[in-house]
């Protein structure tokens, strides 16, 4: 997969980076960065003059380690891949996003942002390995059948004790928090330092952070992203959360979006809302029918056929699968509902401008670019098939087919789908497969702090 055609047109980034220099004379440095397959930033600073030569020579002016796309959540290269020093390791492009240029809210001196993507070594077409560009594909794949996808991005997390690794004690008491909060507006009032430094922030950084509400969990919130195309929608969620970790920090504090940092407490999610335009701005949503209109009930039963083999990209991690359990408003299979929080995709409205779906399978620890090249995916194949969805459930359990309990079982639906090869290229679905086999290899031979717990002096 190669992504969008004009990937490599450098035209929109010079306008920019011209744009902007002659706002902020003062800025003499930039930040670049690209995203991984597992959702981390790499990159490196460098002075306004490298992003000038980018401006004016294109993107292999700039070089970047194309085995950086497939380090592991640890960072350690994945040997089975062998996209490191099995071949050299080589250097690849560095391909701009130019709406991702920004002045940094934060640090002591004046910089610039910049997010890329990896470009292959030899050729002016995206690495198969850049999770925007897997993205992008399936974005082109959609408009080519005449849709334009908009997305939004709800994305949920805790505020933690650095020391403590605990939920944040209330700000002004120093007390633990110990109860449910959701929704709780004194406790906004209580954080409202840091809440409102974030919100501030991401104003400054043009990223349209629309709501800022206290979730279930002790030191739990949530930040609604306003809707838009696809990639901006994840490209706006990638600084986002790294924003609200450095505003964090800033307050003394730190935030985690582990899928399930705290035994007891709420898992924390990625939801994204999908919907679907066509040539005239019309939303083909919405449609007569019920419950749902056939073309969003053809993308229901896309998404839900597909679950399950593309779980892992929702559930990357070891501790994805903490979150998954009956009650706990995280999903436990491929079900369906109107306005039912407990389903893994649901219909908060089926009609009118704003018809569309909520993909609710993702935690927070997954990458943005791949919940959402999933979601596009399993969208077109219900719609490029007129497939027919379930009956709509009205609990958290219903009929649908039952996720992955355990992280090598996601692995091997993965890794053994077609759909997934087929749809997100063999060199992806390769690559993550390896990384994740090795990552949950090096996690079996640890010995936990639960172990001992448990059996230290019981056995």
């Amino acid at each position: 997969m190669t992504g969008a055609p004009d990937s490599f047109d450098i035209q929109p980034f010079a306008d920019k980076l011209a744009q902007m220099t002659a706002q902020h004379p003062d800025v003499a440095l930039g930040e670049i960065f690209a995203v991984n397959l597992n959702g981390a930033l790499h990159g490196k600073r460098v002075p306004l003059s490298t992003l000038l030569k980018l401006a004016a020579d294109g993107p292999r002016a700039l070089r970047f380690q194309l085995s950086l796309a497939g380090l592991d959540v640890f960072g350690d290269d994945v040997a089975e891949a062998r996209i490191a020093m099995e071949i050299g390791d080589p250097d690849g492009a560095f391909v701009p996003v130019a709406d991702t240029l920004a002045v940094a809210p934060f640090g002591a001196t004046p910089m610039f942002l910049l997010q890329g993507m990896f470009g292959a070594q030899s050729q002016d077409v995206l690495s198969p390995l850049d999770p925007r560009s897997i993205l992008l594909a399936q974005d082109a794949r959609a408009r080519a059948a005449g849709l334009t996808p908009v997305m939004a991005l709800e994305i949920e997390f805790y505020l933690i004790d650095p020391k403590a690794n605990t939920p944040a004690c209330h700000p002004s008491r120093g007390t633990p928090l110990g109860r449910s909060q959701v929704l709780d507006v004194d406790l906004l009032e209580a954080f409202d330092p840091v809440l409102s430094d974030i919100r501030d922030s991401a104003a400054r950084l043009g990223l349209p952070a629309d709501t800022i509400l206290a979730e279930f969990g002790a030191g739990q919130f949530e930040i609604n992203l306003a809707h838009t195309d696809a990639a901006r929608a994840c490209d706006q969620l990638v600084a986002l959360k790294r924003l609200v970790k450095v505003k964090a920090r800033a307050h003394g504090l730190d935030a985690t979006f582990m899928a399930k940092p705290f035994t007891g407490w709420s898992g924390s999610g990625l939801h994204l809302h999908l919907s679907m335009l066509d040539g005239d701005g019309r939303n083909v949503f919405d449609e007569p029918g019920t419950p749902v209109g056939p073309r969003l009930g053809h993308a229901i039963a896309g998404l839900a056929g597909t679950a399950r083999e593309t779980f892992l990209m929702a559930a990357p991690h070891l501790n994805s699968y903490r979150r998954h359990r009956p009650g706990s408003y995280a999903p436990i299979g491929a079900t369906w509902g109107v306005d039912n929080r407990g389903a893994a995709i649901r219909v908060p409205t089926a009609t009118g401008p704003a018809a569309r779906l909520e993909h609710r399978i993702a935690g927070a620890d997954a990458n943005p670019y791949l919940v959402a090249a999933t979601v596009l995916a399993g969208a077109l194949h219900g719609m490029e098939n007129a497939l027919t969805p379930s009956a709509p459930c009205e609990s958290d359990f219903g009929e649908g087919d039952r996720f992955p309990e355990a992280w090598t079982e996601a692995i091997d639906l993965f890794e053994g789908s077609d759909h997934v090869a087929n749809t997100f290229g063999t060199e992806f679905a390769r690559v993550f497969a390896a990384m994740k086999r090795q990552e949950a290899a090096a996690l079996r031979a640890r010995v936990t702090d639960v172990e001992h717990a448990v059996y230290l002096r019981n056995v």
